[in-house]
């Protein structure tokens, strides 16, 4: 399988995960608007808030950075340590034994 090949279906499987998202979020959202009093200005609200919670209005839910509790300086939010100082970060996953 060529490098084409193997993109046109990674964007295929990415299609097909997207609609199933897509779909999924459409049923709780309908569930929600007949079981509940949540307006869609409510939703959008909501949506808007999350959306800012990295400090930019973008559509993307992108994780903040994160202090690193010893030097104070800025890592990305996956980073498992701090980038100057090597200091295990808060949000990291505990290091698998060896």
């Amino acid at each position: 399988m060529d490098h084409d090949d193997i993109w046109a279906e990674t964007s295929t499987d990415l299609k097909a995960s997207l609609q199933q998202l897509s779909l999924t979020c459409r049923a709780m959202w309908e569930l929600l608007s007949e079981r509940t009093s949540i307006a869609q200005a409510d939703l959008l609200a909501k949506v808007r808030e999350i959306d800012l919670r990295d400090g930019v209005r973008d559509g993307r839910a992108t994780a903040p950075p994160q202090e690193c509790p010893k030097c104070s300086r800025m890592n990305a939010a996956r980073a498992a340590r701090c980038i100057y100082c090597a200091t295990e970060l808060p949000g990291a996953a505990p290091a698998r034994p060896a």
